[in-house]
């Protein structure tokens, strides 16, 4: 019986890296994957053309270092697992993953509502805002933002006072409505860099994570993009953000104490206070996760962590031998 010849999914989206590899999009599920350049010169093999023979030659000569047959046949079985090959069983993968998906409430810690596809109003967005991407606007947001730390240190104890006085039932539905303006703004503001640097925008919604609720703009395309780039792209929410609390806080000093838009400043420069700190938080999935997952460059990098300390906590109580020897030392302590 002839050897299969594999062949890679041709509706995958490839991104070649110098000197590094290659990143791959799934567009199905929506999942990054960052394979090494000896990886990736098997993926572009991958065409059902040649067997697993042939391409462990073939990639042997290309990167002068002997790639084992049993090598390649392994890290196919790892792509057969990731529904990234070409295949009745990977197929069904996908179509047992979307039928999953359409559960309410798969995750009670982590509840995604899908709302709208905002890619056309991003467009648009952008267009008028591309100037906030420039060298100008940067030193107008950090001259602001200055400014705005040294009235709040000379203005402290007043702006206690003032917060305090804040905590009323009159209150409640303009901190609503200021909250859900800024988080409103934080993650359009991620959706415009985006669009700025070239990725799509398909999903916005509502999310309910640990139980708080937010508001979410997918820009895991952003994985397709340069390091700098990703990185402008995870920022631009806390950055617009943080123009708009130091704007806030200049406005509160000028303006009358116990008027409607006193009041307002006052709940963005405590809103944005609490929120910057959870939002930074790396163990938590908000912009601080994703910041440390595009500094290091490793997609899906919450999910990975938690796979290596199962297998850690499995060996640890069996016996049995740890599945991460393809990990790194360096990748271990990561993730641990």
């Amino acid at each position: 019986m002839a050897e299969t010849c594999w062949k890679l999914r041709t509706d995958l989206v490839i991104r070649p890296e110098p000197n590094a590899g290659a990143i791959v999009k799934d567009p199905i599920t929506n999942k990054f994957y960052r394979f090494s350049p000896i990886q990736a010169a098997v993926l572009d093999l991958l065409k059902g053309q040649l067997n697993n023979a042939s391409i462990s030659r073939i990639v042997s000569e290309k990167h002068g270092t002997e790639v084992l047959e049993q090598q390649v046949e392994e890290f196919v079985k790892k792509l057969q697992s990731l529904s990234l090959l070409d295949h009745h069983l990977c197929w069904a993968q996908i179509e047992n993953s979307r039928k999953s998906k359409r559960r309410i409430l798969q995750n009670l810690l982590s509840i995604k509502i899908y709302a709208f596809n905002p890619d056309n109003l991003l467009t648009e967005l952008e267009k008028k805002f591309r100037f906030c991407f420039g060298l100008n606007f940067a030193l107008v947001v950090c001259g602001t933002s200055v400014i705005s730390v040294a009235v709040l240190i000379l203005n402290w104890e007043s702006l206690v006072l003032s917060i305090g006085s804040l905590f009323s039932l009159y209150s409640i539905p303009i901190i609503l409505a200021v909250i859900f303006a800024v988080m409103t703004i934080h993650e359009f503001a991620h959706g415009v860099a985006l669009k700025h640097f070239g990725g799509k925008v398909q999903e916005m919604g509502l999310m309910v994570l640990y139980f708080i609720p937010a508001f979410y703009c997918n820009v895991s395309d952003a994985w397709m993009l340069k390091k700098r780039q990703r990185l402008w792209v995870t920022l631009a929410g806390s950055y617009v953000q943080i123009y708009l609390w130091a704007l806030a806080t200049l406005a509160w000093r000028v303006l009358a104490p116990e008027t409607l838009a006193s009041q307002v400043c006052l709940v963005i420069i405590g809103f944005t206070a609490i929120q910057s700190l959870l939002n930074f938080n790396p163990l938590i999935r908000l912009d601080g996760y994703y910041l440390l997952s595009d500094l290091i460059e490793v997609p899906n990098l919450r999910p990975k962590a938690i796979a290596y300390l199962k297998n850690r906590v499995k060996s640890l109580l069996t016996g049995a031998s740890e599945d991460t020897m393809e990990l790194s030392p360096k990748d271990k302590k990561l993730f641990a």
